[in-house]
């Protein structure tokens, strides 16, 4: 399940604890007039976490306290960096009700990533994590591959525009030939070329549950094209690995690497959306 940010955002703030306070489930939004739930008992968002703080500027997180009631967390966009992500990575340690951890646009980097990680190694509850534009690098993704080995609840998980880079992906390839649980991952937008591609590809069929895979937007060529094919061919027969829906656009291959792409797709009966052309992906949060 896709999540979609609240599109009323942080103006709405007050509205939202007010709401809150009276019990109420909706309001209704000044500007267009429609109804928007608040999802006042499961959704909790800054306020609900830091109550210590008089600005929204993280520079304390060592009160982060999740509510009981919460399923869905939402910290985008609000500078917690580093410091904000240990914070929240140690809140949920032992918490099974959180389902829902969003995280975008908050400059995370290797140690936030490293305590995240930890995070996806012991938690049991977590199924979706949104990490989107941040700074977690080649680093960081080895810390949140190596917490994805043991974990088998995560289904989905964003990291796009996070500067993994070839190294990075190549962590993800070895967690993803053994991980249980992850369907979704979106690694659009990071700088990966021919050999991250490679090792994405070869872990695709030895990996049995992961459904959607988009690489858009990053660096691989005719190469890392050639091996995707080749998987995506050797999972046509009948071999191992269960993607549905790949999508490769906004990279370098050229039209022999199509035409193999497209006759690999052909030959599997599987692989029901293979994207292959469209505009680089734009630095956002919008999925895939």
């Amino acid at each position: 399940m896709r999540y979609s940010p609240n599109p009323l955002g942080f103006k709405f703030l007050a509205v939202v604890v007010l709401s809150s306070l009276l019990g109420s489930a909706q309001v209704v939004a000044a500007k267009n007039k429609t109804k928007v739930s608040l999802w006042s008992d499961s959704y909790c968002g800054v306020k609900a976490i830091f109550t210590k703080k008089k600005k929204i500027l993280f520079t304390d997180h060592s009160r982060a306290t999740i509510p009981a009631s919460c399923t869905t967390v939402d910290l985008g966009m609000t500078k917690m960096k580093d410091q904000g992500a240990v914070a929240i990575a140690k809140a949920l340690m032992d918490n099974v009700g959180v389902t829902n951890l969003i995280m975008y646009n908050n400059a995370i980097g290797p140690r936030g990533a490293r305590a995240l990680g930890q995070l996806l190694g012991n938690n049991t509850g977590l199924t979706m994590l949104n990490l989107d534009n941040n700074h977690i690098g080649k680093r960081g993704a080895k810390w949140i591959s190596d917490g994805l080995k043991s974990n088998t609840k995560l289904t989905n998980l964003d990291l796009v525009n996070n500067d993994i880079k070839d190294v990075g992906a190549g962590s993800l390839a070895e967690a993803l030939k053994i991980n249980r649980g992850l369907r979704y991952l979106n690694i659009a937008s990071n700088k990966i070329n021919n050999n991250g591609t490679t090792a994405i590809a070869e872990a695709l069929s030895l990996n049995e549950n992961l459904h959607t895979l988009s690489i858009s937007g990053n660096k691989f060529g005719n190469v890392g094209a050639a091996a995707i094919a080749k998987a995506v061919h050797a999972i046509g027969k009948g071999k191992k690995g269960a993607l549905k829906t790949l999508k490769l656009d906004g990279n370098n291959f050229g039209k022999q690497a199509l035409a193999d792409l497209r006759e690999a797709k052909g030959n599997n009966n599987q692989l029901t959306m293979l994207k292959l052309f469209g505009k680089k992906k734009s630095k956002s949060t919008v999925q895939a």
